[in-house]
């Protein structure tokens, strides 16, 4: 088991020198500046807590008036459907 640590512990080092050297393949090849760079960038453009805050509030309001108009256009339709009822039935010979 000892021997099996040894050979992690040296496969790490040389990792490590690679990391230092700018060598080697993916993360190691020297190009960790411009993918940092490219990750910089994007930053800004990312929602914060409180931007989704905000959005789930305007939201909720969008429901909650949506929600108001249709309980108005069926009141609405009801009541027309009650005024047509009644209209038939006392014109109806």
């Amino acid at each position: 088991m000892s021997a099996d640590i040894y050979q992690f512990d040296t496969r790490l080092k040389g990792l490590e020198e690679k990391a230092m050297q700018g060598g080697g393949d993916p993360p190691y090849d020297g190009g960790m500046e411009t993918r940092v760079a490219k990750l910089e960038a994007i930053v800004p453009a990312l929602a914060t807590k409180e931007d989704l805050l905000r959005l789930e509030v305007k939201l909720h309001q969008e429901i909650n008036a949506q929600t108001w108009r249709i309980i108005g256009a069926m009141i609405t339709f009801g009541g027309l459907l009650c005024a047509a009822t009644f209209f038939i039935a006392r014109n109806v010979h």
